[in-house]
């Protein structure tokens, strides 16, 4: 039975839906939407597209139009045997690219595409306009006698696949093909939908069309969209008779691409939704269900309001739901089929499980359909981004840690304060987060009293090819993606923490006593230096000093290496393994080189990077056991804090510079030469680096950075 009702009513993709009355009865109608419904005078009515990110319903109000259209008698709805017009898959060939190029091209190819369709369509209904048709040349009247095409879109298909020579000998064909569209003195109703996702699927079958990161020219997708706009507002000023109805992505009518003007923009209704009108979509289904009516379990009977582990804080149901959607009516489906199949009451643990599964799953499905048009990062980039991610909360500081860490991975070097999207070779990989709606800031209305978390609506700067992070202290990953992020880090053995001092989500308010600390204390921190002299004692006061500020886990490699034991594998190695599961690392470089690493499973890398960076064939090549700890620590993404003592950098200036002049002075406060090169690689390598004079230096240094 409940799986009746929610076939019935939960459809998640409009093209599921009946073209009939049921679909009127659940369409919400915004105040935008009922404009663009209401008018159906043929005279007035000027708004002719629906546009809106994906996932927001376009289809289904394009849907509800020609329904309302159908009680106009004797109008003609084209498509008239299926339900919306939308293009086929086609094919590029790089002379049709070329051509395509042009803009004004595309607006042609949609006039003469909707033209030819209007006249064939005024033929087959005998509207008495065959000696106007004669008064075009024979390349069109062997178009409209052609059996296969009768809609705009079917000869856009066919058009599409002509030369250049045969489309230019169109194209000047189609002032006289306005005169005979203009003769058709009937109603005529055409539906245009779906352009965005033909268009994708066109760009995906040709190669030439790919670009950096295998992502698509998008000026194509954009101008096959807005140049169906102006095309329709051309040819509505030849005919009060033929409406073209059409639906874009609102991603086609911002960024460089975009051709529209403002007379072009009043023809169009964007669809968007609030808070309110997102709850009341959500509580209107639940009341289509009638549980009390048809005798059925409500399985969040016992759920009014979702108490956090972290924060203690009482959330209804319905936020909860909506802070891990992207805020459209798609998701709200989602997550209302999920949660409504069940056909028992559920405990407020499966519901948490059930909303962050298919929220992860939401975004994730997200991030794939807009990975082919953001031109920075892959998915794979991007999985590798999330896997360095480890709080839900970031500071200014951390994201652009992470930020060095990924470019590092990638092979890049980093700037220190980079905040644009794109820098010469380098990536701020949280720009893109940022502009796909996915990270938020820090925000206060000029008129509010209180700062609020602010993240940009996804779907709607995913087109912005420059887009700057705002400066704020704090920063915020959006509920869907920690819940993805979560997946990713789980697969690899690593922690998420969530943070407990309030709920993070659009609009939420944000609460400035967000402890630094309290964001961290559960990492796994391991101290790494060479063990001689009084190093030792001075580890272990910065271990004490560490746990005393709250951190829980804090290792020293070579005493603590057992607690992370692997058998069979030599000291060394382990001591590589145990960096591995770390979370931060705090590198100690002093006057002591160390023992060279004896172990097997890095030794072809140590003795490459040897051999690159021990610059004095002097010198044994051979890397110190802590030199390989610290290039894994970069390889595996952990966020490295490193204090390099002054007097071995002052010391290893005046030795370079000797060097280069031939003269050969042994410093005696260095005992091996190779100490140098150690730490000239560890101050190339990281970007939070310190120099101390003394042990208080350090600690000092990291009370900075934690805010203590």
């Amino acid at each position: 039975m409940i799986d009746q009702i929610l076939s019935n009513y939960f459809v998640v993709d409009a093209n599921d839906m009946p073209l009939d009355e049921s679909l009127l009865k659940v369409l919400y109608r915004t105040d935008p939407i009922k404009t663009f419904l209401s008018n159906n005078d043929f005279t007035k009515s000027s708004i002719f597209a629906v546009s809106s990110p994906k996932g927001y319903g376009k289809t289904f109000v394009l849907k509800a139009k020609k329904v309302l259209m159908q009680q106009n008698r004797g109008t003609l709805l084209i498509p008239e045997n299926q339900e919306l017009d939308s293009i086929a898959s086609i094919r590029y060939n790089s002379t049709t690219t070329n051509f395509l190029s042009d803009y004004k091209n595309w607006v042609d190819l949609w006039q003469v595409s909707i033209t030819l369709s209007a006249i064939k369509n005024a033929i087959l209904k005998n509207q008495g306009i065959n000696d106007y048709v004669e008064e075009l040349n024979d390349d069109c009247k062997m178009y409209l006698n052609n059996k296969l095409y009768t809609t705009p879109c079917q000869y856009f298909n066919f058009l599409y696949q002509l030369s250049i020579k045969d489309l230019n000998k169109l194209f000047k064909e189609l002032p006289k093909l306005i005169i005979v569209y203009q003769q058709i003195h009937f109603q005529m109703c055409m539906f245009i939908d779906n352009i965005d996702e033909s268009m994708v699927v066109c760009l995906e079958n040709d190669p030439s069309m790919q670009v950096t990161h295998g992502k698509y020219k998008r000026i194509f997708w954009t101008y096959a969209q807005t140049s169906l706009i102006e095309a329709i507002s051309k040819l509505h000023k030849f005919s009060q008779h033929i409406k073209i109805f059409c639906s874009i992505r609102h991603e086609a009518t911002i960024g460089k691409e975009n051709e529209l003007n403002q007379q072009m923009e009043n023809h169009i209704v964007r669809i968007e939704y609030t808070y309110n009108d997102l709850k009341n979509i959500y509580n209107n289904y639940i009341s289509l269900i009638g549980y009390n009516e048809n005798n059925l379990v409500n399985p969040l009977e016992n759920i009014s309001y979702v108490e956090h582990i972290q924060t203690c804080e009482k959330e209804p149901v319905f936020d909860y739901i909506y802070r891990h959607t992207l805020k459209n009516p798609r998701d709200i489906m989602e997550m209302l089929k999920s949660i409504y199949l069940r056909s028992e009451v559920i405990e407020i643990s499966e519901f948490r499980k059930i909303v962050n599964e298919k929220s992860a799953e939401i975004c994730k499905k997200y991030l794939e359909r807009t990975e082919k048009f953001i031109n920075e990062l892959s998915l794979e980039q991007l999985d590798t981004l999330f896997s360095l991610i480890y709080s839900n909360v970031l500071s200014y500081r951390d994201i652009n840690e992470i930020c060095r860490k990924f470019n590092y991975l990638n092979g890049n070097n980093c700037n220190n304060d980079c905040q644009t999207s794109c820098d010469t070779d380098n990536f701020h990989p949280f720009c893109t987060l940022y502009k796909m709606g996915l990270l938020g800031y820090i925000f206060q209305q000029n008129f509010e009293t209180e700062k609020k978390q602010t993240f940009l609506p996804c779907g709607t700067g995913i087109v912005l090819d420059k887009l700057h992070i705002p400066r704020s202290n704090f920063y915020f990953i959006h509920p869907s993606l920690d819940s993805y992020i979560q997946e990713i880090r789980n697969r690899k053995k690593l922690e998420f923490s969530i943070h407990s001092n309030f709920i993070v989500g659009d609009n939420i308010i944000y609460r400035s006593n967000i402890d630094k600390k309290s964001i961290l204390t559960d990492r796994k921190i391991l101290i790494s230096s060479v063990c001689r002299g009084d190093m030792e004692t001075k580890r272990a006061q910065l271990k004490k000093y560490l746990i005393e500020k709250g951190f829980k886990n804090v290792y020293i490699n070579e005493e603590d290496n057992s607690a992370f034991d692997e058998t069979g594998l030599n000291n060394h190695d382990k001591c590589l393994r145990t960096i591995e599961q770390m979370d931060i690392v705090i590198l100690i470089v002093n006057e002591e080189y160390g023992g060279r690493y004896s172990g097997s499973l890095y030794q072809d890398k140590a003795a490459e990077y040897a051999n690159k960076f021990i610059k004095d064939d002097n010198l044994e090549k051979e890397l110190s056991i802590t030199w390989c700890e610290f290039i894994r620590a970069l390889e595996t993404g952990k966020t490295i804090f490193t204090f390099i003592l002054r007097k071995l950098w002052d010391e290893r200036h005046i030795y370079i510079e000797n060097k280069k002049r031939g003269i050969e002075i042994y410093r005696p406060f260095v005992r091996d030469l190779r100490t140098y090169y150690f730490a000239e690689f560890v101050d190339k390598n990281t970007w939070v680096h310190n120099f101390y004079y003394k042990f208080d230096d350090i600690t000092k240094a990291l009370e900075e950075y934690f805010d203590w």
